[in-house]
């Protein structure tokens, strides 16, 4: 849990069924820097003047597979954008 401050610009809430794609510890470390990225993403597109529909359905988007075979991005997803 995180403390929110002024200088907060948004609040993203979503499911695992998005970051949930790696299981090891070693790739905690890449969930960790790809939600980090995906904040700095959204900043940068809400400064930009994107609609969050747009936003979230960009990143919901990515996060699905190519190949179902590997089983990942076949998890239920969900979000919420909440703008400040």
């Amino acid at each position: 849990m995180y403390d929110r401050d002024n200088n907060d610009e948004f609040i993203l809430i979503s499911s695992d069924g998005i970051w949930d794609q790696h299981f090891s510890e070693v790739d905690k470390e890449i969930v960790q820097n790809d939600y980090e990225e995906a904040i700095k993403v959204i900043g940068n597109q809400l400064k930009s003047n994107v609609s969050p529909k747009n936003i979230l359905e960009e990143l919901l988007d990515s996060k699905l597979s190519a190949d179902t075979g590997a089983g990942f991005g076949l998890d239920n997803m969900a979000a919420i954008l909440v703008i400040f």
